[in-house]
């Protein structure tokens, strides 16, 4: 009986966790060039081409369980990431994947709630603002992956000095929908993975990947 009691609490539990804040409905706005979210709670299990392009698109989001967000929303990131991929890939590609891991997870994890919280709804009741609070352990990491990269001598740690106008630039530049209020010095919340920049990247480009003291003084020499 005891047991019984412990898998269905676990199971209750599990359900629980696993619940959205938003969901695009079809609705596109010419003026953001994104398809607008209304506020959402249930996950949905996504079949057919979507999956296909879940795993495409988002490879780290298990395709095969439920997830906050459908084939719409998809074809945004898709474009977005173009971006992403042109402006911090090239030179370094941990950047790119760490900031395209990052929006997956804002946009379709299935635990979406527990990090996303709706700020501000337009007149429409769509969703106007979210904020995405992130754990200051993510914050730190994502910027080890992405301070160095940059084209030529406009690297990121120059052009914006901290994770937080980084990230805030961003979401200016690009103008999501919904806006995104990224909330810092957070313990709780998102505590996604960043991939370091020494997996990928050259030491011009991340000091972490400078074998020895000759490689560190012709990068530092660089700057």
């Amino acid at each position: 009986m005891l047991k019984t009691t412990i898998t269905v609490l676990a199971l209750v539990s599990y359900i629980v966790a696993q619940e959205c804040v938003m969901m695009a409905d079809g609705s596109y706005d010419a003026s953001t060039l994104t398809h607008q979210t209304r506020p959402w709670k249930t996950p949905i299990m996504l079949t057919g081409p979507a999956q296909e392009a879940l795993k495409f698109v988002c490879p780290t989001i298990n395709s095969t369980k439920p997830v906050c967000c459908n084939s719409t929303q998809l074809v945004d990131l898709q474009t977005n990431f173009i971006a992403i991929d042109i402006g911090f890939g090239t030179t370094c590609p941990s950047c790119a994947v760490s900031l395209k891991r990052m929006f997956c997870d804002f946009a379709c994890s299935p635990e979406q709630s527990h990090f996303v919280k709706i700020e501000s709804l337009k007149s429409t009741n769509y969703v106007a603002t979210a904020q995405f609070a992130t754990t200051t352990k993510f914050q730190s990491e994502l910027w080890e992956s992405c301070k160095d990269t940059g084209i030529g001598p406009f690297k990121n740690r120059v052009l914006y000095g901290n994770v937080e106008n980084f990230l805030s630039t961003l979401v200016r530049i690009r103008r999501p929908d919904p806006n995104i209020n990224f909330v810092f010095n957070t313990t709780g919340t998102y505590d996604g993975q960043s991939v370091p920049c020494e997996t990928t990247c050259s030491c011009e480009y991340c000091v972490e990947a400078c074998r020895n003291r000759k490689d560190l003084f012709h990068h530092m020499n660089k700057q």
